[in-house]
């Protein structure tokens, strides 16, 4: 089917229409569209996909997502092609079971993983999930921040289980990842996010391929991190290294912050910060890089930092509560876009120094 005779469609009420122009304009208003549709049963038609980039429209890590989430529901699909700029959306019943995907590029696994983590989290069946492509690469969430931060605050709703099987950097990919997630199956309760913590530890994970062992670049990083941290003195900090043989050559590290509500001793939060190597920039430089932006999350004095926030609104939206962030960025503002679009009926307060509500009905 052609745009033109997409765009000439008449769709009933209940679907959504969404601008792919909207807020940030990029890949995140289609992957948070694909998993409320999935969870809603809402069909939706997107325009103007991805039209803030310098490539507009689908590229093969999107189509496989669009694929991915066809599949959990066995969806109908148009538009699902590279460089589409348009595509429909029309879900059915979530179906347990095993799903495998390979995007075939360094395309990112945990973006992917993204556009069905709410469906198979606060829906009703189990799945396990396995995805091969990048780990570590540019504009993406690390591996290890997916496991560490966001899977860590999604455990009161569901048992989700993350495994690392091997590396994969930009350009190769390789990468390939293992998740199941099995929901609680009770009613979900709010989110509640938005207290006062004190910092209890630090932890984190400097990655490497193979070949740059023999430069130490893992362990500089670590080394530089760990100086460049600002904490109180008894707070403990734990850097793991970790090299592995990788299709690419590359590296990286991931930091996180665990913090303790003070109001209430059994609540704990985690902020994260994460740096990739690059080329011709010291293993230092990039340590340091991650240490500083953990240490601004910190001082924040938030609850979620500013990476972790647009990909929990989708959970805020559908359970209500209250979220405090570091900062209001435009792929949170997005969320908030598609959020409102699927699920009209909660009310937002959304206050610019970074704390949100919803309010269910």
């Amino acid at each position: 089917m052609s745009y033109e005779s997409m765009s000439a469609m008449s769709h009933p009420a209940d679907w959504v229409e969404l601008d792919g122009r909207e807020e940030e304009g990029g890949g995140s208003i289609l992957r948070h569209a694909l998993g409320f549709s999935v969870l809603t049963g809402r069909p939706f038609w997107i325009r103007h996909i991805r039209a803030n980039r310098p490539q507009p429209g689908l590229r093969s890590q999107h189509v496989h997502s669009v694929r991915a989430a066809a599949r959990l529901c066995g969806a109908r699909v148009r538009g699902d092609s590279v460089g589409s700029t348009e595509l429909t959306f029309e879900p059915g019943a979530v179906r347990p079971g095993d799903y495998e995907v390979d995007i075939g590029t360094a395309g990112s696994v945990t973006l992917l993983l993204q556009a069905i983590l709410l469906p198979v989290v606060m829906g009703p069946v189990e799945t396990r999930w396995v995805v091969r492509g990048g780990t570590d690469v540019p504009w993406s969430i690390p591996a290890d921040y997916f496991e560490a931060i966001l899977l860590f605050q999604l455990q009161r709703w569901a048992q989700a289980s993350f495994r690392l099987l091997r590396r994969g950097y930009y350009p190769a990919g390789g990468g390939h990842v293992e998740l199941r997630v099995r929901p609680h199956g009770v009613p979900p309760m709010p989110l509640r996010l938005d207290g006062s913590g004190r910092l209890v530890r630090v932890e984190g994970v400097a990655h490497a391929s193979c070949p740059l062992r023999s430069a130490r670049v893992a362990e500089r990083m670590r080394a530089a991190a760990v100086n460049a941290l600002r904490r109180p003195p008894d707070v403990p900090v734990s850097v793991r290294v970790d090299y592995q043989e990788t299709a690419s050559p590359g590296a990286g590290i991931v930091l996180w912050a665990t913090l303790r509500d003070v109001d209430d001793q059994t609540v704990e939060y985690r902020l994260g910060a994460s740096a990739l190597g690059e080329r011709g920039v010291p293993a230092e430089t990039v340590g340091v890089r991650a240490a500083q932006a953990l240490t601004e999350e910190l001082d924040a004095g938030a609850c979620a930092d500013r990476h972790l926030a647009d990909q929990l609104v989708p959970f805020l939206a559908w359970v209500g509560g209250r979220l405090r962030t570091s900062a209001l960025t435009p792929h949170t503002r997005a969320s908030l876009y598609v959020a409102r679009r699927f699920l009209p009926e909660v009310q937002w307060d959304v206050r610019e120094e970074g704390l949100l509500t919803a309010t269910r009905p």
